[in-house]
């Protein structure tokens, strides 16, 4: 027993002593204090006694043991009249180690309860000692001790899972006829090699006829059937090196042929027209 015991000032705080009524919360500050208390907050005490020194109702003593609140910080043995207060041991552990080991020994042999199994769930460096002095606990000490490292593995389990990769949204594909409407004639995204090759085959004699007359003063040396034709099929050939601007691809085709052709001399120059062309598709 000890003259004094200290309260440890985060009880204000904690969320179950925040939902015991007043009496309740007399009722346990009176078990962190009063004479009776041992080293392993297990000690014997009837509800008598509380009611008589607290000014608490016996009927309510009982109803506060009863309360499943109440019981996340005190156990009551009523058939031994033994109270236990769970955090007693974390909050009130002082002074010499070893003494302090002795004395908690010495409840063990002296205090007859069965809440010594939970005792130990807490405190599992004294299940030895536990078991040693009351052999009926031993197979309930060891069935509920399993249940607790199940269910710890099960959490370990839970924390360290890989999560799911989640799927990868699904490309969408462009409708053809939007792309032909394109003012630009650009390759639209996620087009098969097949849909890409459709493509060219419509949008190239569209290109031809709306380009045909610029190309003929600015090519005066190629034969536009020709080369047109035999850039579409590079197109048709080469479908994984597609081309984002078939304007821009058949005109540096054009130009190509033209540096290739043998030189006109009535060539004309280009025109403005061209030129300001030139310069909006290189933009």
């Amino acid at each position: 027993m000890a003259n004094y015991r200290p309260i440890f000032t985060k009880i204000w705080d904690d969320p179950h002593f925040a939902e015991l009524s007043l009496e309740e919360q007399h009722i346990f500050l009176y078990l962190l204090t009063n004479s009776n208390t041992t080293e392993s907050g297990i000690y014997p005490i009837s509800p008598i006694i509380i009611a008589r020194n607290t000014k608490v109702p016996v009927e309510k003593v009982k109803e506060a043991f009863n309360n499943p609140v109440f019981q996340h910080m005190v156990l009551y043995d009523a058939e031994n009249k033994v109270v236990f207060i769970k955090k007693f041991l974390k909050y009130n552990a002082r002074g010499n180690p070893k003494l302090l080991h002795k004395a908690i020994l010495n409840d063990i042999k002296n205090i007859y309860t069965n809440l010594w199994l939970e005792f130990a769930k807490l405190y599992p460096e004294f299940i030895e000692d536990i078991t040693g002095t009351y052999p009926n606990l031993s197979k309930e000490l060891d069935k509920s001790l399993s249940n607790v490292n199940q269910d710890l593995d099960n959490t370990l389990q839970t924390l360290t899972a890989k999560p799911k990769p989640k799927p990868k949204p699904k490309p969408k594909i462009v409708n053809i006829t939007n792309a032909a409407s394109d003012k630009n004639h650009s390759l639209q995204k996620h087009q098969s090699e097949a849909e890409y090759i459709d493509f060219c085959k419509e949008e190239v004699p569209k290109i031809f006829s709306e380009m045909k007359d610029i190309w003929q003063q600015a090519y005066p040396a190629v034969n536009l059937d020709i080369e047109i034709n035999r850039a579409l099929s590079w197109l048709v050939s080469n479908p994984k090196n597609r081309k984002k601007n078939l304007k821009r691809f058949l005109t540096n085709w054009l130009n190509k042929a033209q540096e290739k052709a043998p030189k006109c001399r009535d060539s004309p120059k280009l025109d403005k027209a061209f030129e300001e062309f030139l310069k909006k598709e290189d933009t």
